[in-house]
C-alpha cells in the first residue's frame, strides 16, 4: 500500500486567502502593527511547496475533487508569469495579479464547496491529521 499524499491546510488556506485579496495583501506583504508578514512569494511557495500541493498535482493526485485539483493546476499557470523580483506595492498593482486573486478566490471557494468525491489525498492540520 502506498502512502497517501499530505496536503497542509494549515499552510495551504492562509496563503490561499492572501493570494486571493487585494486587502489581505495590502496587509500582510507590508510590515504591520501585529508582525504578520508575508510575500507574494511566500504564498505561492506557502500553496505549491510548504502545503506539498505541487508534488500532489505533479503525482495526478486529486485534491478534494476534480474540479479543486483543476483550479490548483490554473492557479499554478497563473503565478508563473508574475515577476517576483519587485517590491509588494508593484506586485499587486501588476495586472497580472487580477487573475491570480480569481484564481486564488475560485480555489477556495471550490475548497468550501467540496464533496472531497475521488479525492486521493490526506488533508492535516496543526501537524495532525483532519478528522
Amino acid at each position: 500500500m502506498t502512502e497517501k499524499f499530505i496536503i497542509n491546510l494549515h499552510i495551504l488556506i492562509p496563503a490561499l486567502e492572501n493570494l486571493a485579496s487585494e486587502a489581505r495583501q495590502r496587509y500582510t506583504w507590508f510590515p504591520n502593527a501585529e508582525g504578520d508578514m508575508s510575500s507574494f512569494v511566500e504564498d505561492v511557495n506557502g500553496v505549491f511547496d510548504d502545503a506539498l500541493v505541487t508534488y500532489a498535482l505533479e503525482d495526478n493526485q486529486i485534491i478534494y475533487d476534480r474540479k479543486v485539483t483543476e483550479a490548483l493546476h490554473e492557479l499554478d499557470d497563473a503565478v508563473m508569469p508574475v515577476d517576483e523580483f519587485r517590491g509588494p506595492e508593484e506586485i499587486i498593482n501588476d495586472p497580472l495579479m487580477r487573475v491570480v486573486r480569481e484564481k486564488a478566490a475560485r480555489v477556495l471557494e471550490l475548497i468550501k464547496t467540496s464533496k472531497r468525491e475521488g479525492n486521493t489525498v490526506e488533508f492535516w492540520h496543526d501537524g495532525e491529521p483532519e478528522r
